[in-house]
């Protein structure tokens, strides 16, 4: 059942007040402590991001990832996610990959230890980390990593795979910036 509460979201309001409406109807449903809880924060997380309240999105995702340690231990998938979108932003958002590199770092070891290190599940820390070396100029460990991207990809979606396309395209233009056109298979 239901439960119907006597507060209003104005549909034309300010997002990230109409977010915080919501999670506070969320609250007073299931606590502020439950998984319920804990998915609305990241949505209202998201929601300061595009409201280009960052900082605040920032405080948000520390305080959700201390959540979700407190409610599944330090090394759940979900905390894995949570370092994943915020590492992302810091980096791609914010260009601030010193901030973001020990976030993807932890959400990489996290998903090694769950999934494997050859799981696909794995591959989007592993590029990000690579991104995140090429932006700051440590080429040969980019290299590394869009190699190690490559072949996760081969191993668990096989050779024709989209993700086998978009890790030789990264490795390719990498290589091609580093003037080593030569090494680029077709």
């Amino acid at each position: 059942p239901e439960v119907v509460l006597n507060r209003s979201i104005n549909p034309i309001g300010d997002p990230t007040e109409m977010a915080n409406q919501a999670l506070g109807i969320i609250e007073s449903r299931f606590g502020n402590s439950s998984p319920e809880y804990i998915e609305a924060l990241i949505d209202v997380a998201e929601v300061h991001f595009g409201s280009l309240e960052r900082d605040q999105a920032f405080t948000l995702w520390a305080r959700i990832v201390g959540m979700l340690e407190k409610h599944y231990g330090p090394d759940h998938a979900a905390i894995a996610e949570v370092l994943l979108k915020w590492g992302s932003l810091l980096h791609a958002g914010e260009h601030r990959s010193e901030e973001a590199e020990p976030l993807i770092r932890r959400g990489l070891a996290i998903a090694e230890k769950q999934f494997g290190a050859d799981d696909q599940k794995t591959v989007a820390f592993v590029t990000m980390l690579a991104s995140i070396h090429q932006d700051r100029g440590n080429l040969d460990l980019a290299e590394d990593l869009f190699r190690r991207q490559l072949q996760i990809y081969e191993k668990s979606a096989g050779p024709e795979s989209i993700g086998v396309g978009y890790a030789t395209l990264n490795l390719a233009l990498l290589l091609e910036g580093r003037g080593r056109d030569d090494e680029m298979e077709v």
